[in-house]
């Protein structure tokens, strides 16, 4: 039996790495996907989001540079499975001009649209505008 897909975006990933709210069910995910009980996939933007995220921590002081290089280290090892972004960018740019939503929010979506697979988010905000149209779009 093949292992079920499930995007996942940065807001989500990047509860394995910083004490956030919800980081328990972010890390079962984890935990799951190492054991190979489910496949995580984002599109590439994935990395520079969840980046993104550690160096502004760290321009709050809120992070040591060192930190960032071991969040780094270890979102390289346990990074969902990547796809290139222009696969799901068609969809993405349609569903943000439809939405009112970011297209790097919606590239997520798209994503889970072409695989036919759910999304989980931790984004209440993108969830509470685009799931009543899309039921796959799961919250954390």
């Amino acid at each position: 039996m093949a292992t079920p897909e499930t995007v996942v975006d940065s807001s989500v990933v990047v509860k394995w790495f910083l004490p956030e709210p919800s980081r328990p069910e972010a890390m079962r995910l984890l935990r799951s996907y190492r054991e190979r009980n489910m496949r995580l996939i984002a599109p590439a933007l994935l990395m520079s989001e969840v980046c993104s995220v550690f160096c502004k921590r760290f321009r709050r002081r809120e992070l040591s540079a060192s930190a960032v290089n071991e969040a780094y280290r270890l979102l390289k090892i346990n990074a969902p499975v990547l796809t290139p972004d222009i696969e799901s960018m068609d969809e993405a740019v349609r569903l943000a001009l439809t939405s009112g939503q970011a297209v790097y929010d919606c590239l997520y979506l798209a994503l889970a649209l072409r695989r036919g697979c759910d999304m989980i988010t931790a984004d209440a905000k993108f969830h509470g505008v685009m799931a009543p149209a899309f039921p796959m779009l799961l919250h954390l």
